[in-house]
């Protein structure tokens, strides 16, 4: 029965506590700090891009015409990022729904199977359910209370 609760609980205890960078925290401050010089290099080479496409417009057209057209091509390119910032928003709120109604089934399998095994020798023993939960929640708290206490 054990086993079985430590296999189902297992991977998701995982995911928390690595997946949502509680450990390995220095990686992610490398990754982050190469991620903001790299979104800088590219908004600095998107600006000379722009720059540049005015100055060949301003051979084209005359230069109110060649301001109005880069305008207007800066604004349809932010009206493309935000459309597909929008759509990248609504995937990941799909997909993260998707997991909590499947993590809200599988806690809600293993409370039936705990309930189910458990129901008679917590009725027979009840101090000593309290005791073995309280026990349970102690080593909890030693075990990942370090890893909790510096997420806060």
């Amino acid at each position: 029965m054990i086993k079985t609760v430590i296999a189902l609980l297992e991977p998701y205890l995982l995911a928390k506590f690595v997946g949502n960078g509680v450990l390995g925290t220095k990686q992610r401050k490398a990754g982050l700090a190469l991620l903001v010089l790299s979104s800088f290099l590219g908004v600095l080479a998107l600006f000379f891009l722009i720059l540049s496409y005015f100055y060949w417009l301003q051979t084209q057209f005359p230069p109110q015409t060649a301001s109005f057209i880069t305008a207007l091509s800066v604004l349809a390119l932010a009206a493309f990022a935000a459309s597909a910032g929008i759509i990248v928003i609504r995937y990941k709120k799909k997909k993260i729904l998707s997991r909590q109604r499947d993590l809200m089934g599988t806690v809600q399998v293993l409370l039936e199977t705990i309930g189910d095994e458990l129901d008679i020798p917590i009725r027979d023993h009840p101090k000593l359910s309290v005791f073995l939960a309280a026990l349970g929640g102690y080593i909890i708290a030693d075990k990942f209370g370090d890893i909790l206490d510096s997420k806060n």
